[in-house]
């Protein structure tokens, strides 16, 4: 038996902020998989409770049953709670910078999440020093190879105005990001748009 599957509004939204593909790799899961069995997601406890979490990948879908079949509320990517803590510890090399950390790291976070949910096969992280200042390079493998689109760019726009904010200059190259100190001598006037090749 399929039972009927029904969307809030809010979904269309959720659906909006993930890739066209991979939404419709997690519609095709809810309209098949769970469509037939609403059972196969973990059932919610505590405040939650009658509620559904059903695992499609690094996605989340939030439903709950109804009388002819399932209501689903959300989808989203991982909880941000579920993330590993970071920490950072000075390197003898590299000088004091001052940055907001709490801001550095949820920036940093949110931005490595975002370059997940492009599926990467891996993303490289390597840091250093160049004339004088410090930098980060954050290297998704095949990035060159992917066509840019423009919500890609708005969200790297986005990105590097939140990078700006922690005293960092995020510098888009065709084979991935470089970070750099705002007032180092790789930084750029992150006004003009961001180049992507």
């Amino acid at each position: 038996m399929v039972y009927r599957v029904v969307y809030k509004a809010s979904v269309e939204k959720d659906l909006k902020k993930i890739d066209k593909t991979e939404a419709k790799k997690i519609l095709s899961r809810i309209e098949g998989d769970l469509a037939k069995d609403p059972d196969k997601g973990s059932a919610l406890s505590g405040t939650f409770q009658g509620l559904y979490r059903y695992r499609i990948g690094d996605y989340r879908v939030i439903y709950t049953k109804t009388v002819d079949g399932i209501l689903v509320l959300r989808i989203g990517h991982e909880p941000a709670a579920a993330r590993p803590p970071v920490h950072f510890l000075p390197h003898k090399s590299l000088p004091y910078v001052s940055v907001a950390p709490g801001r550095f790291s949820d920036t940093l976070l949110t931005f490595l999440d975002w370059l997940a949910q492009t599926h990467p096969p891996s993303i490289r992280i390597a840091t250093g020093m160049h004339r004088g200042g410090p930098f980060v390079t954050i290297a998704p493998a095949g990035w060159g190879d992917a066509a840019p689109t423009p919500h890609r760019k708005k969200k790297i726009d986005s990105f590097a105005r939140r990078f700006r904010m922690c005293g960092l200059v995020l510098h888009a190259k065709k084979e991935g990001f470089r970070l750099t100190l705002a007032e180092g001598p790789d930084a750029a006037d992150v006004s003009a748009p961001v180049d992507l090749h």
